[in-house]
């Protein structure tokens, strides 16, 4: 079979891609590819098209233009169009989706023609390296990011030279003006990329797409249409509740609208959400706490970072109560504890909220977050410390405070120099004159030499390190500490939250600490 009646069959079994446009779009697919083929389409057996991967695909594309193009990056650009010719129409799309009586059919849809248009590249997420660790009382999992390929010296030196104004692409990667754009050196192609309009009122329009990367279970990222900066405030509780209401078994959440505690893509208004479990969620609530206007229930969760949770079926109580903690947090001073609200006029405290619904019943969690800089922390008081970067130096967003680390790549590959140093045991200062890259692990590497069990696997006790600077990074992030019970009854008491009841632990034994007030 012809390369252009394979990629029509491929269309056909798993993109939607209309029979009845079949020859329009084989024309230009033909163009694309400077060939012509003037016999009617070959029709292939469905189960072995339906069988077929994107990758398969893509890799039977690319042996075709690598014989014309020895540009690696113009060849990856001709591919995703290719993959965009196949798919239906934004309108045509976003029909469909509509037209599904439940809201996750929708969602399944669209996930559907992201991986097979090979948007989501799952032949390159499913070399993540992923581990939960257990701990006493919670969990955290974790990803090594292999997914995201790096650029090569040659594509790097061609995009330093090529110049690319705003006027040439959009703004940002999250615009809208994404959907169907070729790519160059500098900007990702999104020839395959399509959005559903979601609109939270008639001059509040937000598009629905799935994270190219996914991260967890169903990533979504709903952005903005305009291009707008983010902003944490009572309308972004309230577009939560429209949300979840009409999506109920997805969560939805923003990162912090300030740096350091935000996302790495501020200047565009973003959510994101997904129907993954994340450990946040599996956190048991610590202290229960009381507000006279509302009716739910409020917690001090028992997490690593500082975070409020409210659980009602009204969402007028939602709106309320957050707006209140946000107008207390955002002023709310303690220089003992570095919670600084502002600066020369720069503001520093902001919260990382998310929203879901579980048995009809809105749970929403509001962590409190601090980007205060000083001499001793110049990079955030509440950030990462220099202990912990050798896994990670980024900035602590949405997906990590709620206990997911997404963790550089590089670090595959020290772990296999770790685990080998752990079974040759040469010399320390040695092995990591030879192997530098190693350096910024070496407190770590001393740290698992110390309680070295040799029964045990290296790699189990690398990555239970691992785990453990995971754990210590998210308490880094908590404004109130775990021994900080008077500052923190301070904070309740700002917010007139009253201590109603004290949770118990899993053994049957009250938590030391907060005595009931009420």
């Amino acid at each position: 079979m012809k390369l252009d009646d394979e990629i029509m069959n491929y269309g056909f079994n798993n993109l939607d891609t209309s029979v009845l446009d079949g020859i329009y779009i084989r024309n230009k697919i033909d163009h694309i590819l400077g060939i012509y083929n003037n016999d009617p389409i070959e029709v292939g057996e469905k189960f072995e098209f339906e069988n077929m991967s994107a990758h398969d695909l893509y890799e039977d594309i690319r042996k075709f233009l690598v014989e014309k193009i020895e540009d690696e990056n113009e060849i990856n650009l001709i591919i995703d169009q290719i993959f965009g010719e196949l798919m239906p129409l934004p309108s045509e799309i976003s029909r469909k989706f509509y037209s599904f009586k439940k809201s996750d059919d929708g969602m399944s849809y669209l996930r559907r023609l992201s991986e097979n248009s090979n948007y989501i590249n799952l032949f390159n997420i499913k070399k993540n390296f992923k581990w939960t660790k257990k701990l006493e009382n919670n969990e955290i999992q974790l990803t090594i990011n292999l997914s995201k390929p790096e650029k090569s010296n040659k594509d790097i030196a061609k995009a330093a030279k090529e110049k690319v104004s705003d006027s040439d692409s959009p703004k940002c990667v999250l615009c809208a003006e994404n959907e169907g754009f070729y790519g160059n050196s500098k900007k990702t192609p999104r020839s395959t990329l399509r959005m559903i309009p979601f609109s939270f009122s008639p001059t509040d329009l937000w598009y629905i797409q799935f994270s190219p990367y996914v991260y967890f279970e169903n990533h979504i990222i709903l952005l903005n249409s305009k291009h707008v900066p983010m902003t944490i405030e009572t309308k972004t509780i309230e577009r939560f509740i429209k949300f979840v209401d009409s999506f109920p078994s997805y969560f939805i959440g923003s990162n912090a609208d300030l740096p350091i505690v935000g996302g790495s893509i501020l200047s565009h208004e973003h959510y994101q959400g997904g129907t993954h479990e994340l450990p946040i969620f599996k956190a048991k609530n610590k202290l229960r706490l009381h507000d006279e206007k509302v009716s739910g229930e409020i917690y001090w969760l028992d997490w690593y970072n500082s975070t409020i949770k409210v659980v009602t079926e009204n969402p007028a109580e939602l709106v309320y109560f957050s707006e209140k903690v946000m107008e207390i947090w955002k002023k709310y001073e303690d220089k003992n504890l570095n919670i600084i609200p502002e600066s020369d006029g720069v503001r520093h405290n902001t919260i990382t909220p998310i929203l879901r619904k579980k048995n009809k019943k809105y749970e929403l969690y509001m962590i409190l977050r601090c980007n205060y800089c000083n001499e001793e922390y110049p990079d955030g008081v509440f950030h990462v410390h220099p202990e912990y970067y050798n896994i990670k130096k980024e900035g602590i967003g949405l997906i990590e405070a709620q206990g997911l680390f997404i963790l550089p790549g590089r670090l595959y590959g020290e772990i296999e120099l770790i685990e080998k140093y752990f079974e040759e045991k040469p010399n320390l200062d040695e092995y990591i004159k030879d192997h530098p890259e190693l350096e910024v692990h070496h407190d770590m590497i001393k740290r698992i030499e110390e309680n070295y069990n040799a029964e045990e696997s290296a790699k189990i006790q690398i990555l239970r390190e691992i785990s453990n600077e995971g754990v210590g990074i998210l308490k880094n992030t908590a404004v109130f500490k775990e021994d900080q019970e008077e500052e923190l009854s301070k904070f309740f008491k700002k917010c007139k939250l009253d201590i109603i009841k004290m949770e118990k632990e899993k053994h049957g034994t009250k938590k030391k600490g907060f005595r009931r007030t009420r």
